[in-house]
């Protein structure tokens, strides 16, 4: 698949049914940071859950490359623009 399939596919991937499924993805991932800071007893933020959650299929990637690890991190990539525009005051448009 080439790269601008792929971000087509990703930006189906981050609304409808994912957003349904998951909430409101700034809300999600603060949620994820208040857990993780509480178990590492360190302050995490929203985007350090989605930098995390990238070098996650990273990981996996270095074990065997799969195409789908690649829409997961272009993924996580919009969530983050995503939420930081929502910060600025805009709505989260997925």
């Amino acid at each position: 698949m080439n790269g601008d399939a792929m971000l087509d596919k990703v930006r189906d991937i981050t609304s409808g049914e994912r957003q349904k499924s998951y909430g409101n993805p700034l809300t999600n991932h603060e949620r994820i940071a208040a857990f993780w800071s509480t178990y590492l007893e360190i302050d995490i933020n929203y985007r350090q859950v989605a930098m995390m959650m990238v070098l996650v299929k990273v990981a996996r990637d270095m074990n065997a490359t799969k195409e789908d690890n690649i829409t997961d991190i272009m993924g996580y990539a919009k969530i983050i623009a995503d939420m930081e525009d929502a910060l600025r005051g805009h709505p989260i448009l997925l």
